[in-house]
């Protein structure tokens, strides 16, 4: 949820139309990217204090789908919902 609201700040205009491809292009590879680009790394990396970590699972998406359906679906599985749409709901409340 850190992530998500970082969104806002880098991509002001982002809004619940915004699609994966979207949200990678403007904020997560800005915010992967270090000096010299060398020392660049996935976002998840940097979010683990520069150690890479294997991942537990598997998530699935499409460029095209909207963002927020994206996390709305990784969430729910970590809640251990049925479905996305309530937290999908309650994401777009900010």
């Amino acid at each position: 949820l850190h992530f998500w609201e970082k969104i806002a700040e880098k991509m002001p205009h982002f809004d619940e139309s915004a699609t994966t491809h979207d949200v990678v292009r403007q904020v997560v590879i800005p915010m992967s990217k270090a000096e010299p680009p060398e020392a660049s790394c996935a976002y998840a990396t940097m979010l683990a204090g520069g150690n890479y970590r294997p991942p537990d699972v598997m998530v699935t998406h499409n460029w095209g789908n909207k963002f927020s359906h994206l996390l709305a679906a990784i969430l729910s599985e970590a809640l251990a919902h049925r479905t996305y749409e309530t937290t999908a709901r309650l994401l777009a409340q900010k």
